[in-house]
């Protein structure tokens, strides 16, 4: 008996899925699986419906459940292959399996060259996700500076597959989303952006993006983790690069966050708020603010 509300994929946001028995609980499948289209990220659903149905034995309700699947799964495919309009939730292909993004599109924005802004968030395992508030402020920022804007987990975060990996696979899941992003917007320009533990990320992929043919127009940094990470070798960059930081950091300390930046050769601006500590609490409308009017 296959239980898949044991699957951590579906366990939590998705409702217990029942066993699969060809003939006896296709319709309990059949409800299942319409079921899915109310949950976040439903097309995760379908896959592993779609991957348990191959392990059972070839019924005819299997075989119908398992069309009904892949149907659903080429109706949802557009929306993976190329930059959809408004805010979507989607699946990018990542190289520990799937990772959750969300993507903005500014109203009324051409379909010509443009902008595109990846931010990357706060560790995993210390609550990080795309939904953090810095991350979520930096994104509504370039939004609103008429950015497409992408937002994704980084591998073992809520829905996004596979297990955290020290930054170092984190690295090849932003680069999966930039070859997305190249794949969509082959001609825009990329922005990077990265919060705390992000930043590590975004400043290590930046220069394997170039390598990959993609070069990043603009790399910010807020709160970058310097005393966490291997930043040493991180001082010459081939965009110019803006670091945001608060003189109270309570997670790294602001005199160290300034010891690296003066370190740093390439072309950079530096913004420290007075009085801030890692998290911006009350003040992310500076932040937004300096986005907008020092970084546009």
């Amino acid at each position: 008996m296959l239980d898949w509300a044991r699957d951590r994929d579906i366990s939590k946001k998705h409702p217990r899925a029942p066993a699969v028995r060809p003939t006896r609980n296709a319709i309990k499948v059949a409800v299942y699986i319409d079921s899915l289209q109310s949950f976040p990220y439903p097309i995760l659903g379908y896959y592993k419906v779609l991957t348990l149905l191959d392990r059972v034995q070839v019924g005819f309700h299997v075989g119908i459940l398992r069309l009904k699947c892949k149907k659903i799964i080429q109706r949802w495919s557009p929306q993976m292959n190329s930059f959809p309009a408004g805010e979507s939730s989607l699946v990018i292909n990542g190289p520990a399996g799937a990772l959750q993004a969300i993507t903005t599109c500014p109203k009324n924005v051409d379909d010509g060259p443009g902008n595109v802004t990846i931010v990357c968030h706060p560790h995993s395992l210390m609550g990080g996700t795309m939904n953090n508030k810095v991350v979520h402020t930096v994104a509504r920022a370039r939004r609103d500076l008429g950015h497409r804007v992408v937002r994704f987990n980084f591998r073992g975060v809520e829905k996004s597959e596979g297990q955290y990996d020290h930054g170092i696979g984190e690295q090849e899941d932003l680069l999966a989303v930039i070859d997305w992003v190249r794949a969509t917007r082959p001609d825009d320009r990329l922005w990077l952006a990265g919060f705390s533990f992000g930043s590590f990320v975004a400043a290590s992929a930046c220069g394997r993006a170039l390598e990959r043919g993609y070069p990043v127009t603009h790399l910010l940094l807020i709160a970058p983790a310097v005393v966490n990470y291997e930043f040493d070798s991180l001082t010459a960059f081939d965009c110019p690069l803006a670091i945001l930081y608060g003189d109270e950091d309570e997670v790294v300390d602001a005199t160290e966050i300034q010891r690296w930046s003066d370190r740093i050769s390439t072309l950079k601006q530096v913004f420290c708020l007075p009085g801030a500590g890692h998290f911006f609490h009350g003040r992310l409308t500076e932040v937004k603010d300096i986005i907008q009017d020092q970084l546009a």
